[in-house]
C-alpha cells in the first residue's frame, strides 16, 4: 500500500537535507557581502565564498533532481504530489530567467519563483497529510496543519521582501539577508515534517 508514496518521501526527505544545508551555506553568504563582502577586497576571501557558493549551488541542483524524482514517483499514490511537480517546473523555469536577466525584471521572477516554491511545499504537505489519513496518523495531521500555517507566513514575508526589493533596490542586500534567513526556516521546518512523513512511511514504524 503506498509503495510509491514511500519510495517518494524517501528522495523528499534527502532533496530537504540537502536544500536546508544550501539555504544555510546562503544565509551565511548573504550575511557575509551584508555586513563585509562590499567592503572587503581580498582576492582570497572573495575566491573562497566563489567556491562556497558554487558548492551550495551544486548540493541545490542535487536537491532539485530528488525532488523531482520523488515528486514524480510520490503522483502516481496521490495527485496533490503531482500539482506540487507542476509548480516545482514553474519555479525552475522562473529562476532560469531571473539568473539571465537583471535589475527589477530579475526581481519580478524572483518573486514569482518564492510563490512557486511556496505552492510546491504546500502540495506537498497537502499531499502528504492526504497519505496520512490513509495511515490514520493523528500525529502527522496535526503536525500537518502546523506545518502549512508555518510555511504560508514565512514564504508569504520571502515574497513580500522580493516585492519591497523591486521598488527599494537600495535596500536590496539588506532584503536578499532577510529572504534568505526566512528561506533557511522555511526549509527547516518542511524538513522536519518531510522527516516525520518518511518514518510514517516505514513499514515497521509505529506511533
Amino acid at each position: 500500500m503506498y509503495n510509491n508514496a514511500r519510495s517518494g518521501i524517501k528522495a523528499l526527505r534527502s532533496s530537504a537535507v540537502l536544500n536546508t544545508i544550501a539555504g544555510a551555506v546562503y544565509c551565511a553568504a548573504a550575511m557575509f557581502t551584508l555586513f563585509v563582502g562590499r567592503k572587503s577586497a581580498d582576492s582570497g576571501v572573495v575566491l573562497a565564498a566563489f567556491f562556497i557558493l558554487l558548492a551550495a549551488a551544486a548540493g541545490g541542483v542535487a536537491a532539485l533532481f530528488l525532488q523531482m524524482k520523488g515528486l514524480a514517483r510520490a503522483r502516481r499514490d496521490e495527485p496533490l504530489f503531482g500539482t506540487a511537480f507542476t509548480f516545482v517546473i514553474v519555479g525552475i523555469i522562473c529562476t532560469v530567467v531571473s539568473v539571465f536577466t537583471a535589475g527589477t525584471f530579475s526581481n519580478i521572477f524572483s518573486g514569482v519563483n518564492e510563490v512557486a516554491t511556496l505552492l510546491a511545499s504546500l502540495y506537498t504537505v497537502l499531499g502528504v497529510y492526504s497519505l496520512a489519513l490513509g495511515f490514520d496518523n493523528k500525529r502527522v495531521q496535526s503536525a500537518g496543519k502546523v506545518t502549512t500555517v508555518a510555511l504560508a507566513v514565512v514564504f508569504a514575508l520571502a515574497v513580500a521582501g522580493r516585492i519591497i526589493s523591486v521598488f527599494t533596490p537600495a535596500i536590496d542586500f539588506a532584503l536578499d539577508a532577510a529572504v534568505s534567513v526566512l528561506n533557511l526556516f522555511g526549509y527547516a521546518v518542511y524538513l522536519t515534517y518531510i522527516s516525520r512523513a518518511a518514518k510514517m512511511c516505514d513499514p515497521g514504524y509505529i506511533g
